[in-house]
């Protein structure tokens, strides 16, 4: 186990979940609120729900008719059963919180996708996987480069709070600089995904006692060497991949 930082040092903890299963949604409601307050079966409550309403006004058409045989031939739309949830799921519970979700370049999301640093959160989806941008300015970060990892000159003082990448993918909570905030999201759109600007007052962090059935939490420095880790381990996966391809061309 690492060390606790010295008093004063780390003041605040990053809530994060690692991905479990298809449980992204979970997570990424989870990170983005900062504490553990979904399950699974929250939400796969909620899907219940919209998926009953869907269900009555389709045989307000006919039992018979093609367009309900076909609906209900088909899966859920709201909830796989690998436990993926869709975003109208999503949006009714940050609801709970009296929070709103909307895609970040509709005319409803004004200007949050020309001035996302005056945002508070955003949802990203590509396909079946959804994580949380978020701004935590209550947790000192350390100076980020623009490329959104750890950096900055050796013994610089840290600076407080900003934008964090709480993507389940990743071992721990990567920082993105406000500076590099649109590019990263511009990034994410080209690259196909969905984004969601999140507004509404966002709960204080949960109490750290409590981690949930997914999370756990972590200060700066362990978020820093985690992801620094995970990294070289896939540095290594990569050489190592890449000398197998030359022995290959070699014997061949």
């Amino acid at each position: 186990a690492r060390p606790s930082p010295p008093p004063g040092t780390m003041a605040r903890l990053l809530y994060h979940e690692k991905q479990t299963s298809m449980l992204c949604g979970v997570h990424a409601l989870n990170t983005l609120l900062q504490g553990p307050y979904f399950s699974a079966h929250d939400l796969a409550a909620i899907a219940t729900e919209f998926d009953e309403r869907e269900r009555a006004l389709m045989r307000e058409s006919g039992v018979e008719s093609a367009d309900f045989l076909r609906y209900m031939a088909e899966d859920s739309g709201n909830a796989a059963a690998d436990g993926n949830f869709s975003i109208q799921v999503l949006t009714k519970a940050l609801e709970v919180w009296n929070l709103t979700c909307v895609p970040a370049t509709s005319r409803e999301a004004g200007s949050a996708w020309r001035s996302p640093q005056d945002e508070v959160a955003f949802l990203c989806n590509l396909d079946q996987h959804w994580f949380a941008v978020r701004r935590r300015d209550d947790v000192e970060s350390p100076s980020v480069h623009a490329g959104g990892g750890f950096g900055g000159k050796k013994g610089s003082a840290p600076k407080p709070g900003g934008w964090w990448n709480f993507n389940s993918m990743f071992p721990a909570p990567q920082p993105i600089s406000e500076l590099y905030l649109s590019a990263f999201l511009a990034q994410l759109k080209e690259e196909g995904y969905s984004i969601f600007v999140v507004r509404g007052a966002l709960p204080a962090a949960a109490d750290a006692s409590s981690s949930g059935t997914y999370g756990r939490w972590v200060n700066v420095e362990d978020a820093a060497a985690d992801n620094k880790a995970a990294d070289a381990v896939k540095a290594a996966g990569r050489a190592r991949c890449a000398a197998e391809q030359a022995m290959a061309r070699v014997g061949a």
